[in-house]
């Protein structure tokens, strides 16, 4: 990834981030889909952006949270309570959802 001098590292995340997000968005919705099961690591960051980011173009998001990861269980507890306030739906396994 590029970084711009100066730039904050979020800033400089979203503007790689984001375009490939859209990408993939624009593939899922010319394929019909319109619920998202998110995984990844680093919870504050790649997958609450990319959750938000989803939630906000109108696709249900689910986040599984046991496929996702924090630097400190206090920091995933509490993005992960966040976004469930944002209302996307938080599963714990896959499993939880069949």
């Amino acid at each position: 990834m590029f970084v711009e001098a100066g730039a904050p590292l979020g800033v400089a995340m979203a503007r790689q981030t984001i375009p490939a997000l859209q990408e993939a968005l624009n593939l899922a919705r010319k394929a019909g889909i319109q619920t998202l099961l998110i995984a990844g690591t680093q919870t504050p960051n790649c997958v609450r952006a990319s959750t938000i980011y989803a939630l906000q173009k109108g696709y249900e998001t689910i986040v599984l949270a046991s496929c996702t990861s924090s630097m400190t269980p206090s920091i995933q507890q509490a993005n992960l309570a966040d976004m469930e306030n944002a209302g996307i739906t938080i599963a714990g396994q896959l499993q939880d959802l069949l």
